[in-house]
């Protein structure tokens, strides 16, 4: 909530007149009262006003000069956790995407590992198969490699000057 621009203006006009010592329509104490009495406001009027002017009134009539802290009010301080939940759902939409990427590629290699193991066994298999018809005394003669005298063979050549 807050006041309107003009009763704003009353209101600091009267918080200058009471912390300079010079009220019009008070006793001078510097009390939130006699602050709405100064300004010509209702109490309840003054509590509308900006909370940054109220704490600056309380500040400056205890005499600090320490600049006056950033009034925090409860909605500033559920907008803050609004926006930090709103970030932290933002990060986690984007790790459940990355995830559900990584899931999708690891499906992908795992069906192309399936396949791979397939063929694998399937001519695993095959070679098992020949080892038993090999075993079983269907055994060709294997080549043997030729003679010396083969010119192919790296021998002599007949007929060829020595």
């Amino acid at each position: 909530m807050s006041v309107s621009a003009a009763t704003d203006k009353k209101i600091r006009a009267a918080m200058e007149r009471l912390l300079n010592g010079e009220p019009t329509r008070c006793d001078g104490k510097l009390t939130y009262t006699n602050l709405a009495k100064e300004a010509s406001v209702g109490y309840s009027t003054l509590w509308k006003a900006d909370t940054s002017l109220l704490t600056e009134f309380k500040r400056r009539a205890a005499g600090s000069d320490a600049p006056a802290p950033p009034a925090v009010t409860v909605v500033g301080k559920l907008t803050q956790q609004r926006d930090k939940q709103a970030a932290k759902i933002t990060r986690l939409r984007a790790e459940k995407a990355e995830l559900e990427e990584l899931v999708r590629v690891l499906k992908h290699e795992i069906a192309a590992l399936v396949v791979d193991n397939e063929h694998q066994q399937a001519e695993l298999e095959r070679l098992r198969a020949r080892i038993r018809r090999l075993e079983g005394g269907n055994v060709r003669t294997l080549p043997q490699p030729q003679t010396e005298t083969d010119p192919m063979n790296g021998g002599p050549d007949v007929g060829a000057p020595a």
